[in-house]
């Protein structure tokens, strides 16, 4: 048997019985909702990465770290990042490949928008490929200089040169790193990477059924209405027997509150 049930704590109370059309209904939905939930947080490695080495920078100009902490720190989140940054795009690509196929017009869409931004924008086509030079060769940094203006304001410059990248990796290319200047600051170009990486994200997710998820959304958005209450819900197996007696031999959880979220996103 199936039952819907809210879970507060420890405690399940059960809301309804489900016919077994009901449950295959619950269950499509709730495949919907979740595949959508992963493909969201495809971006969440990348994001964090981002966001943790933009505060260390924030934290040195607000004079929370010193320079110390910043130039003993700076090298591992900027490679973190970098690995992030490859995940993300490496990580969509293998799963439209795998769901829509190699030849589909769906993973066609994913891989022009990549090529837009790599043609676009120096930032996606250097952070992309930096990851193999930071990989297999050295750090890139030459200079971390902390710098003060005359109203005490703190700023960093982070920079790379250009010859020393060039004079030990052969860059394809197309990467265009010899139009840069000799030296120049790689902070603007990872800030800029990221907003490339949300642009494809858009369009990758925007390659799924959105009123199909729209409508699950909705579905199970639906059973928090009717149930209003600080709860999370559950679709309850259990063995059959006297509502007083059985003891749930399965509790699978419903992203209802994630859904919710989904229907504030596509809205």
């Amino acid at each position: 048997m199936h039952q819907l049930a809210s879970i507060e704590g420890k405690n399940i109370n059960i809301i309804k019985d489900l016919k077994p059309e009901d449950v295959m209904t619950l269950e499509k939905h709730t495949k919907i909702v979740s595949i959508f939930i992963k493909n969201i947080s495809r971006i969440k490695i990348a994001n964090d990465s981002f966001v943790a080495y933009e505060n260390l920078i924030k934290k040195f100009m607000s004079k929370e770290i010193t320079y110390h902490d910043l130039s003993k720190n700076i090298h591992t989140y900027i490679l973190n990042y970098l690995a992030a940054f490859r995940a993300f795009l490496d990580h969509w690509d293998t799963h439209l490949k795998r769901s829509y196929g190699e030849e589909s017009v769906s993973y066609q869409k994913f891989k022009e928008g990549t090529a837009v931004e790599f043609d676009a924008y120096f930032s996606y086509r250097f952070i992309y490929e930096l990851r193999n030079y930071t990989l297999h060769l050295d750090m890139p940094l030459s200079s971390l200089t902390g710098k003060i203006d005359d109203n005490d304001n703190i700023s960093v410059e982070i920079m790379v040169n250009r010859d020393k990248l060039l004079n030990t990796y052969k860059w394809p290319k197309k990467v265009k790193l010899i139009d840069m200047p000799v030296e120049f600051d790689i902070n603007i170009h990872i800030l800029q990477s990221f907003e490339c990486l949300k642009r494809i994200q858009n369009i990758a997710l925007n390659l799924g059924d959105i009123n199909k998820v729209y409508n699950s959304a909705i579905y199970l958005d639906n059973i928090k209405i009717a149930n209003t209450g600080n709860c999370s819900f559950g679709l309850v197996e259990h063995d059959g027997q006297t509502k007083e007696t059985y003891k749930p031999q399965k509790i699978i959880p419903l992203p209802i509150m994630e859904a919710s979220e989904i229907l504030k996103m596509i809205q």
